[in-house]
């Protein structure tokens, strides 16, 4: 019997193993009649294969491994927008994406007590009282159905605009929480000790200290929240002993004037305008129960007198 490598390999000796070589089921023969067997490369074709497997799921895996770290490379050294920044930072506000802020390097500088720049801690006057009033404006903006859900609030008890506002049937009305608080801050600015006689003479009623009461809370929630990580340095100064704070630091901000105008674009109402106190829940409206800054409104002790005031 005549053996042939089927690659031309040399011969094999009779002791390889059997499963290297497999006999025609055709029955050739070679030229002096004995059947041909020749040598199977399946041994030789499943060590190839295996290889070539293995290098390419290693390959892959390594291919992989890179497309993941340079997707993470360049995600870590993209900027993040200003927009991307209010939106990591709140938890829902569909006016973000309408707004492009853009945030800045913001020196504070403490000026003269006489400066227009320092406006916001002047004694009170009307000048005072209109620029408080421009940055403390509670605008009344609509939200659709869906936003509303989507900040956990209920569509049977949120208020509506009513029609005669013309904003359709499916507008339910909210205001800018960082607004709201500048309001706060602002009521609580009119009750100070070297204010208070020049805007309450009369003394203020249980509502409104109940207001205060909330806008103390509400304020310091806030900065809670989201504490200023900025940092205040020490000075040696003149007629002052000890270590003395300065308070002219540099901030991250981003513009607020931007925020205002936008809820002035986009106001659908104002608080405390005639159309707003006469509002009043639809007929057959389901109420929700009584919150409790409103119970504490009408239980509340009234400062120097009795007399309610409007907030």
């Amino acid at each position: 019997m005549k053996l042939f490598c089927s690659e031309k390999r040399e011969k094999t000796t009779s002791s390889a193993p059997t499963n290297l070589y497999s006999r025609l089921v055709n029955n050739d023969s070679s030229s002096d009649g004995e059947p041909v067997v020749f040598l199977s490369n399946t041994y030789y074709l499943d060590s190839s294969s295996r290889r070539l497997i293995l290098f390419n799921v290693v390959l892959f895996i390594v291919s992989l491994c890179c497309l993941v770290l340079s997707t993470l490379v360049v995600t870590l050294r993209s900027p993040i927008s200003g927009r991307g920044i209010l939106k990591q930072t709140t938890f829902y506000s569909p006016p973000i994406d309408s707004l492009a802020p853009s945030w800045f390097v913001n020196q504070v500088v403490t000026h003269h007590l006489s400066s227009n720049e320092s406006i916001f801690r002047q004694d009170p006057s009307p000048e005072v009282d209109a620029a408080w009033n421009r940055v403390s404006d509670l605008g009344v903006i609509g939200l659709t159905k869906e936003q509303l859900l989507h900040l956990g609030k209920d569509p049977t008890t949120s208020t509506k605009a009513p029609s005669s506002w013309g904003m359709g049937e499916a507008v339910y009305i909210a205001q800018f929480d960082g607004i709201h608080l500048m309001h706060c801050l602002n009521s609580i600015r009119k009750t100070l000790h070297q204010n208070f006689n020049y805007y309450y003479p009369r003394g203020i009623g249980t509502a409104f200290s109940a207001h205060l009461a909330h806008c103390q809370e509400a304020l310091a929630r806030w900065l809670m929240c989201q504490p200023s990580m900025e940092l205040i340095t020490f000075d040696w100064v003149e007629k002052h002993a000890t270590p003395f704070p300065d308070f002219d630091i540099t901030r991250k901000c981003w513009d607020f004037e931007q925020l205002l105008e936008w809820q002035d674009k986009h106001r659908v109402q104002s608080i405390n305008t005639k159309m707003w106190k006469a509002l009043r829940a639809p007929e057959g409206i389901e109420l929700k129960s009584s919150p409790i800054l409103n119970d504490e409104a009408q239980i509340r002790k009234p400062f120097n007198g009795t007399r309610d005031q409007a907030l």
